[in-house]
Formats: C-alpha cells, sequence, structure tokens
C-alpha cells in the first residue's frame, strides 16, 4: 500500500449471483472490473495469473497471481486494469449470511476480528494451492448442475477451506510471544484435516523430543497437547452439528474419535449434553 486514491462515485452492487441454491459462486474476470465499487455480499479473491494494480478503501494494494483478498460488504475497490493487462482473477460471491453462519465454526469472535480491519487481509498462496481449489471450485459447479443434495455442505466445506488460510494467518499473528515450532504446530493442531491422523502424525513434522515439547506446550498452553487438541476436536463437532445434516458416527469418524462413547464422554464433559442433545436444542 503506497498511494492514496479518491474516487468521487461509488457504484453499489447487490447480491444478484448468490441464492439459497446456491450460496457460494463465483466467475473468473479478466476485464470490465475498472468500477470504484462496493456489494452486499462477502467476496474473497485470489489473482490466477499476471499481477495488477488494485485500489481498496482508497488506499493501493497491488495484486499478483497467487494473492487472496478476504473483502467485506463495506470495502470500496476497483482494478486498475490498463488496455494491455491480461491479469486475470478469481471472484467468490458468498452470501451475508451463509458467510456469518461459516464463521461460526472458527469461534464466536471470529466474524468480529474478520469485520473489525483497518484493510482487508491480503495473503499470498503457492500457485499449486490456487489450482487445487479450482479443482474443488470445478467439482462444486458439477454439484450444482446435477442438482445434488450435498451441494450446502460442498459449499461450507469451500468457504471454509479459504476462511481456514485467513485463521492460520491471524492465530500465527496473535501468538508471536511463542517459540516458533510452537507456532508451527498450533497451526498444524488448527487443521481438521490432521484430527483423524492424531497427535503423533502431528509431532512427526518435528525433529525435538516429545516430552520436552509436551514440557514447553504445557507451559505456554497451560493444558497438555491431548486436551488442547481434543477442545477443538469437539469444537469441530459441534460446528458440524449446527452447520450440516451428517450423522453422528460420521462426525465422529472426521474428527478423530475412536468410538461414539468416547466422543460422547468428551462432549458432554464441555457442553453439559450429548451430541444428539446438542443438535436438538
Amino acid at each position: 500500500m503506497n498511494q492514496k486514491f479518491t474516487f468521487t462515485k461509488v457504484t453499489h452492487l447487490e447480491d444478484w449471483m448468490s441464492t439459497s441454491y446456491s450460496p457460494v459462486n463465483s466467475h473468473v474476470v479478466a476485464i470490465g472490473d475498472d468500477v470504484y465499487h462496493d456489494h452486499m455480499f462477502y467476496e474473497i479473491a485470489y489473482v490466477l495469473n499476471g499481477q495488477i494494480g488494485h485500489v481498496v478503501n482508497g488506499m493501493q494494494m497491488d495484486l499478483s497471481a497467487g494473492d487472496v483478498l478476504f473483502l467485506r460488504p463495506t470495502d470500496k475497490h476497483i482494478y486498475l486494469r490498463t488496455e494491455d493487462n491480461d491479469c486475470a482473477h478469481r471472484d467468490i460471491v458468498i452470501n451475508k449470511e451463509f458467510f456469518e453462519k461459516v464463521c461460526l465454526f472458527y469461534g464466536e469472535n471470529f466474524l468480529s476480528e474478520y469485520e473489525s480491519r483497518e484493510m482487508p487481509l491480503k495473503l499470498s498462496l503457492s500457485l499449486d494451492e490456487i489450482e487445487i481449489f479450482e479443482q474443488e471450485l470445478n467439482r462444486y459447479g458439477m454439484i450444482l448442475q446435477n442438482n445434488d443434495e450435498n451441494k450446502i455442505v460442498t459449499a461450507k466445506f469451500l468457504l471454509s477451506k479459504l476462511l481456514s488460510y485467513y485463521y492460520q494467518h491471524s492465530v500465527k499473528q496473535s501468538d508471536d510471544r511463542y517459540p516458533v515450532w510452537l507456532n508451527r504446530l498450533l497451526e498444524k493442531m488448527n487443521m481438521c484435516e490432521y484430527y483423524k491422523a492424531g497427535l503423533p502424525t502431528i509431532l512427526s513434522f518435528f525433529d525435538y523430543d516429545r516430552s520436552y515439547m509436551c514440557r514447553v506446550f504445557r507451559q505456554f498452553m497451560g493444558t497438555t497437547m491431548t486436551d488442547y487438541m481434543n477442545k477443538l476436536k469437539i469444537k469441530y463437532v459441534a460446528n458440524q452439528l449446527k452447520l450440516t445434516n451428517r450423522t453422528v458416527l460420521s462426525i465422529c469418524h472426521d474428527a478423530g474419535f475412536s468410538s461414539v462413547s468416547h466422543l460422547n464422554k468428551l462432549f458432554k464433559k464441555i457442553y453439559g449434553m450429548t451430541p444428539k442433545e446438542f443438535r436438538k436444542k
């Protein structure tokens, strides 16, 4: 961010793309994005190729391939496109109510932190990570065309995956007081893809002695690795119960619990009720 811009006109875009049938929608843009605007929806955009000038809330924030921008409805922005610029970006439009529901997965304060930033967050992903997400979006498009009953669940998965990058960055920024290896460990523990694999797999990424890691972890976090991990997994289960219609057994398996009875015991300890009772309430 370097130069400040002033625009006399702001175009306001209604939420014309997302519907209850398709709360997440996207398109690739290579022209026609040089209008200063805000919108009724949330938008996550990433650059597929090239680089382009970009202004958000009057401040310059240039983008290049792999950059991801997390835009809020109140953000006003414009791409500074020239005739010889062939940069393309993927714009992912998310229904406001749907976005706010999925944010609950990351905790009660996640949305307020997301909204309260002075400028939208910009992150950089590898082109391989972008390509993997492009493939997921293509599969989502096929599900929509076939009117598959999994369309809402898939939309939640896609949005959760994008927000996981934001969440990991937030954890890293807020925990600079921790040793570098502990920050990396916390990032991996917060990634739901490691829940089923468990702590042994996560710890295999580190060359430190396990007893040393356990001791330092408890010193900084005030709890054991196992208890910390179990709380994360229980929070994941709770949000799956809120946001999906999946069975308790299926959620239990994905969260890495050995049995539903073990899940019930830990879940009741935190929420004071079983997963089934929690879902009904």
